[in-house]
């Protein structure tokens, strides 16, 4: 990803804690305009806490105790990647942040952090005294600073068009469950259309996802569909784990077959997977869910925000992530069909022989 330029950046200073401009940063949320306010939790000097701030803004809220949190929003660098794995998939171009006056140092530098690997633009809103650090922190940052209200209320209130913004999944249903909430069991995925695979410089496999375009529109989700559809979105806050599950629910594949997708295997707009077979000789072609497609861009970037390229495992999950993930999956009340009894798209690609 290109660093944006570091002029994003804008402080909006308020000594007085004048109240309207609390207001117009709470009714600028509006993430499907690509526009988010975060509240930070009070007296939480946590390095991840702010990141689990942002996750909730963004629909994404972490449920204390599941396990899907605790193996890994606890480790810091993996709750800013995530976060910054949903403002990319969700197109989000502007983080606005309240009472950064309380914000700690270390949390202000990941903000910048989330700036170069996003190119979000950061609206810092100060209610109070500027903190010591500030100078030595934005040294190197050129920034904008606000201080009349007149244009501090322009840049809140500043939002793009919705024709300029890419897809987004939709609202999201983010209550705990109820004991009496129903368990779901999804229908089985449909076929996808067979396409040739072209013969060109090749990799370990050579089926190629952008060979497989879906031919149309998929069909509407039923309403148990559009329910799981919310439940996913709005529970599973972990870009990797939100994917697997929607494949699985989708798709029908298991987590060890998963484990064989690359960031290689998904199409650029990720509407079509390559599954692969361990000997290659049957791999298969998905049509990816338009729902599930933002999920699995989000967790491709978060595959590269850690540090893996895409040939790497998109879903190179750990043991205990397994468990999290089972967890997730019954935090939805989803009853997933995996493993063989499933459809999919047949895929020439056995190896080239020499």
């Amino acid at each position: 990803m290109t660093p944006p330029p570091s002029t994003r950046l804008t402080l909006i200073l308020d000594p007085d804690d004048d109240h309207v401009h609390m207001t117009a940063a709470f009714s600028s949320h509006a993430p499907a305009l690509g526009t988010v306010t975060v509240h930070p939790t009070p007296t939480t000097p946590a390095p991840a806490a702010l990141a689990h701030d942002l996750l909730r803004a963004l629909g994404k809220p972490l449920f204390p105790t599941a396990d899907e949190a605790r193996v890994w929003a606890d480790h810091t660098k993996r709750a800013w990647n995530a976060a910054g794995a949903w403002i990319t998939a969700m197109a989000i171009d502007h983080v606005i942040v309240t009472r950064a006056h309380h914000v700690t140092v270390r949390n202000w530098r990941n903000l910048l952090a989330l700036q170069r690997d996003t190119g979000t633009r950061p609206t810092l809103l100060l209610h109070g005294p500027s903190p010591g650090h500030v100078p030595t922190t934005l040294r190197d940052i050129t920034h904008r600073v606000v201080h009349d209200v007149g244009s501090a209320q322009a840049h809140l209130r500043a939002t793009r068009s919705p024709a300029t913004r890419g897809a987004r999944p939709g609202p999201s249903c983010v209550l705990v469950p109820r004991e009496t909430e129903p368990w779901l069991a999804l229908p089985p995925p449909s076929k996808g259309t067979p396409a040739p695979v072209p013969r060109g410089p090749r990799r370990p496999c050579p089926a190629d996802p952008q060979a497989h375009v879906p031919p149309r529109p998929g069909r509407r989700p039923t309403s148990d569909e559009y329910v799981a559809i919310h439940r996913v979105q709005g529970r599973v806050a972990h870009p990797h784990h939100a994917a697997a599950i929607a494949l699985m629910a989708t798709m029908g594949n298991d987590l060890d077959e998963l484990r064989r997708v690359s960031g290689n295997d998904v199409s650029r707009c990720a509407s079509t997977v390559v599954v692969h077979e361990r000997a290659h000789r049957r791999c298969r072609a998905y049509p990816v869910s338009e729902w599930a497609r933002p999920l699995l861009s989000a967790a491709r970037v978060y595959n590269r925000l850690e540090g893996h390229s895409d040939d790497a495992s998109l879903f190179h999950l750990l043991p205990s992530e397994r468990a999290a993930i089972a967890e997730s999956i019954a935090l939805c009340r989803l009853r997933l069909r995996t493993g063989r009894d499933r459809a999919a798209t047949p895929v020439d690609d056995t190896r080239s022989r020499r």
